[in-house]
């Protein structure tokens, strides 16, 4: 099809060559007024519209006619080639019959369930952290759980170790071991499980715990795997604001919540943003255990 219609337009020009030979010797007889008639106008103006088309139409498959083989034309008579004609093509809606216009896709629709980029207020942010024994002393205390987490109730000797470290394990949830046949393994407390011994700061679905991203949230409030965003202003309970440092830390960062509230610590409006192991003894002192009111979050996912 495509080397039927460069023929065509091969012999509209060859047809072409012939008229323009006639006309020059009618110049040479004097009688070129007469091809500019009103009636010989409109059919030159006609010609050339066909002729302009017709080399459109060719222009557009003349990449894919090149790499057929398709490119010069040879001039039998004469024995000579001819370089193929250049040609402009026209815009796409002057040959609707050849090129038809996408159908525009509609936006998707919003989930409303996950609304992300939408700013929610009025939430009540804490930290939690991971216990470090070294940052402890004073009166020891035995404890008893579980070797792993699968069980609940355990009863194995899990050694013995600071009480004050033993309480933080409890309230936070994680603390890391430094001393003794355990050191370098963590104690971790949940309330389905009690103390168990872990290889790493485990989240209340069992996996490990990640500074600057875990947070835990009751499902209420925000479902596992939900991401956001922290905005200021970020104000303490009192009023009062928090360190530069830490504040940015806490902006600059896509929480995630991968873990969960102690049955009746969480609710619908409470977050907790998991910060790493502690990093100086009385660390729930410490500028960086700090709660946050009216706080505004950032729906990502």
């Amino acid at each position: 099809m495509l080397r039927s219609g460069y023929d065509s337009v091969m012999n509209t020009r060859s047809s072409f060559r012939s008229l323009f030979a006639a006309s020059s010797i009618l110049v040479l007889f004097g009688c070129a007024p007469a091809l500019r008639s009103p009636a010989t106008a409109t059919k030159a103006t006609a010609y050339r519209t066909t002729q302009s088309m017709t080399f459109s139409t060719l222009s557009r498959y003349s990449t894919r006619a090149e790499r057929g083989g398709i490119g010069l034309s040879t001039d039998a008579a004469a024995g000579t080639t001819t370089p193929p004609t250049t040609v402009v093509a026209v815009p796409d809606a002057a040959m609707p019959e050849i090129i038809s216009p996408l159908p525009a896709v509609p936006p998707a629709a919003p989930d409303a369930a996950m609304p992300g980029g939408i700013a929610i207020p009025g939430w009540r942010l804490t930290i939690y952290y991971t216990a470090v024994e070294s940052f402890h002393s004073g009166a020891t205390q035995s404890v008893t759980g579980c070797i792993g987490q699968d069980c609940s109730g355990g009863n194995s000797d899990l050694g013995t170790y600071p009480a004050t470290f033993v309480d933080a394990v409890h309230d936070e949830g994680t603390g890391r071991i430094t001393s003794g046949p355990n050191a370098g393994k963590y104690l971790n407390w949940s309330s389905g499980v009690g103390y168990w011994l872990d290889t790493l700061a485990a989240s209340g679905y069992g996996v490990a715990l990640r500074p600057f991203v875990s947070a835990a949230a009751d499902g209420g409030a925000l479902p596992r795997g939900a991401r956001f965003r922290l905005v200021d202003p970020l104000a303490q309970n009192d009023g009062s604001s928090i360190e530069a440092g830490f504040a940015a830390q806490l902006r600059n960062t896509v929480w995630d919540v991968e873990d969960q509230f102690t049955p009746g610590l969480g609710g619908a409006g409470h977050l907790d943003l998991y910060i790493g192991e502690q990093n100086q003894a009385n660390f729930t002192s410490s500028d960086r255990y700090v709660e946050l009111v009216n706080a505004t979050i950032i729906r990502v996912s």
